[in-house]
């Protein structure tokens, strides 16, 4: 009879793959039980291994949950020479860590609107953009700061217009996203001198 698999708590980070694996071995003697197909359940991922002459089973998954800790079964269904068995665990999965990047003042839209194009592109630590997230603009600071907020799009890209005709042409543009249950938040700045309007 095998044993049940041995499982460890273990933590993975949103959008990265994170290895897990697992030991079968006979319960009576502890030998390894070689090539016999593991099933992995993480939360609502399955993934499949095959343990090696060490009774030793791997699998990786790309952690595609929001972050907390999510169950993981792993089981192995039994065969004509030992009973299935089963082990339970979980997985803390973290919160990804993202990054924003000034892409520049598109310049102005109109000559009467005095309004410009303030982009950014939020990605994450891949370097892989990050869709459908809020990003907020804010240019100058105190009363006269002007605000806008942008949605970043399937390339990670938010742009929003601001009026900055009464603010000097030397401005600090900050951006910022608040994050959520997937991503940390992130901010940057950037010193930005406008065109003449």
């Amino acid at each position: 009879h095998p044993t049940k698999p041995g499982g460890a708590n273990s933590w993975g980070t949103y959008s990265d793959p994170v290895t897990l694996t697992v030991t079968l071995t006979e319960a009576l003697t502890s030998a390894p039980v070689v090539g016999r197909p593991v099933h992995f359940s993480l939360g609502y991922q399955e993934a499949h291994g095959t343990t090696d002459g060490t009774g030793v089973a791997k699998t990786s998954i790309k952690i595609d949950q929001r972050a907390g800790v999510v169950p993981l079964l792993v089981s192995f269904d039994g065969d004509v020479e030992y009973l299935s068995a089963e082990t339970q665990g979980s997985v803390v999965v973290k919160r990804e860590r993202p990054a924003i990047r000034w892409i520049g003042d598109v310049g102005p839209a109109a000559a009467k609107a005095r309004t410009v194009t303030l982009g950014a592109v939020l990605s994450d630590d891949d370097a892989k953009p990050v869709r459908k997230r809020r990003v907020i603009f804010i240019v100058g600071s105190g009363s006269d700061a002007r605000k806008c907020t942008g949605i970043t799009g399937h390339d990670g890209t938010a742009r929003c217009r601001v009026d900055v005709s009464k603010l000097p042409r030397r401005q600090t543009v900050a951006m910022a996203f608040a994050g959520d249950a997937y991503y940390e938040s992130a901010a940057a700045k950037k010193e930005v001198i406008f065109d003449e309007r």
